[in-house]
């Protein structure tokens, strides 16, 4: 995956895709629970290695649910610095129909569409 993707996974079939794309299918997809939980997937692409993505713990209100995501980690050595790939996270999360807002940690920090996504609520 190359490009910004912030995701709402809730089906069986859509979780594995997504799987099967990201890991190039070379592992087993594994298993979630949809009835009970759904997945937040955030892929970054970035200029470096040795990173990743967090969430904080879901902020939930009577309309809508609220993550926010950061970015952790380390420069590794001079060489992957300059490698290109993707960061990402996967989080399971219980599951909820309302409306979902992934935004940057940052409290202060300008939102875009590149950098913030928001989900619908999900009619079952």
């Amino acid at each position: 995956i190359q490009e910004t993707q912030f995701l709402r996974i809730t089906k069986d079939a859509d979780w594995e895709a997504l799987w099967k794309h990201h890991s190039a299918g070379s592992t087993d997809t594994p298993y979630i629970n949809f009835t009970d939980t759904m997945v937040v997937a955030v892929f970054l692409p970035v200029v470096t290695f040795g990173y990743g993505v967090f969430i904080s713990p879901p902020e939930e209100d009577e309309k809508q649910i609220t993550i926010a995501y950061g970015i952790y980690g380390y420069p590794v050595n001079k060489q992957v610095l300059t490698a290109k790939g993707t960061i990402y996270g996967i989080f399971v999360i219980p599951r909820s129909t309302k409306r979902l807002v992934i935004q940057p940690f940052q409290a202060n920090e300008k939102k875009t569409k590149t950098n913030s996504a928001e989900f619908p609520e999900v009619k079952d």
